[in-house]
């Protein structure tokens, strides 16, 4: 085991603590939760029903999920479809193609996914802060709530100021807004206002927003988002490329010094080749071929980085053998979750984080070459 690299595996096994009393952990294809959890919860499957209550913490991820039964604290959960139909106590993020809330969220809701839907039922009692192609809102949400979406639709209610960063939005005649609307809008003609709103609408075209910088200011919230963003991306490529992943990490751990010095090759030489193909103008294409592979091998490399700390994680932990693909799933999310945990300490986190990149960035080069050399 590294040095530089102890710590950060030392905060993986206290976060895994398998086979502790601190956390349960439930792995299977079908996941059903139909006795009552009083410890920290975290589930993996294809398919997940949590149908009776758990006091503590719930970590999901899967292709379906229903919770239909109370959480006591925080849930976090990623797949395809979300469903939650029984209050949470405190917060909530979630990540994944459609998410429902349709029950009280006792502290504030980040969301992001293509159809993000607010029942009738719902309530955030604190802020929501949401992210999707489609944003229907018919519950009631909390002040200082921040939706980014191409159509946002709110026929609910707000407790509070709104803001709003959408291509088409409509306000129902049912909505009721308790505060100042701030709406990011490219035409005002596509926004459709029939709520009873107490406090001063403000138009703002996209324009003025991107002069302040690349994107909305999301705060906190903005960094959770891009969290589940990648949590989203790392579990898609682990599953449709798990093999070869498996296979990066594994190099990684076998070869760390060779994994170390080619990723600075990398960093520094292709760069180079691009700008160079580009100045001779026949490698034009080739350039942009080449800039293609290149950041697609920058998202790889960090993901293999991710794949071996929770491959470490895993194996101290006594799982390495046995672990299938949905406890992997579990272990590479807790990865990502540490490795931003890490990033806070000032220096040192951000040393770490880098060293864990290119290590994984020169494993997955080595891998790759490797495999197409017929070596695996």
């Amino acid at each position: 085991m590294k040095p530089s690299l102890m710590p950060v595996w030392v905060a993986l096994l206290g976060m895994l603590a398998l086979g502790t009393g601190y956390a349960a952990y439930n792995v299977g294809e079908t996941v059903t939760i139909d006795t009552p959890q009083s410890e920290d919860l975290y589930l993996t499957g294809e398919t997940i029903s949590v149908q009776a209550p758990v006091d503590a913490d719930l970590v999901a991820a899967g292709r379906d999920i229903a919770i239909l039964a109370p959480v006591g604290e925080d849930l976090m959960a990623a797949g395809e479809t979300i469903r939650l139909e029984a209050p949470v106590g405190d917060d909530v993020r979630m990540a994944g193609r459609r998410l429902a809330v349709n029950e009280t969220i006792g502290g504030h809701w980040i969301g992001a996914g293509e159809s993000v839907r607010l029942g009738a039922n719902g309530r955030i009692t604190d802020w929501a802060w949401l992210a999707g192609r489609d944003i229907n809102i018919q519950g009631r949400i909390g002040p200082d709530s921040r939706l980014a979406g191409q159509t946002i639709t709110i026929s609910g209610q707000v407790d509070g100021d709104l803001t709003l960063y959408a291509s088409r939005v409509v306000l129902t005649s049912t909505a009721t807004i308790d505060g100042n609307v701030e709406l990011h809008i490219a035409d005002p003609e596509r926004f459709d206002n029939r709520a009873n709103v107490s406090g001063d609408i403000s138009l703002l075209p996209v324009e003025e927003t991107e002069r302040e910088g690349p994107g909305p200011d999301w705060g906190v919230g903005g960094g959770v988002f891009g969290i589940l963003l990648t949590i989203v991306t790392s579990i898609v490529l682990y599953l449709m490329f798990p093999g070869y992943l498996v296979g990066a990490a594994e190099q990684l751990r076998a070869s760390p010094f060779k994994s170390l010095g080619l990723a600075i090759v990398i960093l520094i030489g292709i760069p180079i080749l691009i700008v160079a193909l580009f100045f001779t103008g026949l490698g034009a294409v080739l350039a942009l071929t080449l800039l293609a592979g290149y950041l697609i091998l920058l998202l790889i490399g960090g993901i293999t980085g991710q794949v071996f700390l929770a491959a470490q994680g895993l194996k101290a932990s006594g799982r390495g053998e046995t672990a299938g693909r949905w406890l992997s799933v579990l272990a590479i999310v807790l990865a990502i979750a540490l490795i931003n945990i890490v990033q806070l300490i000032p220096f040192v986190g951000a040393l770490l984080t880098f060293l864990l990149f290119l290590l994984g960035l020169g494993a997955a080069m080595m891998h790759l070459w490797q495999r197409y050399r017929g070596v695996y």
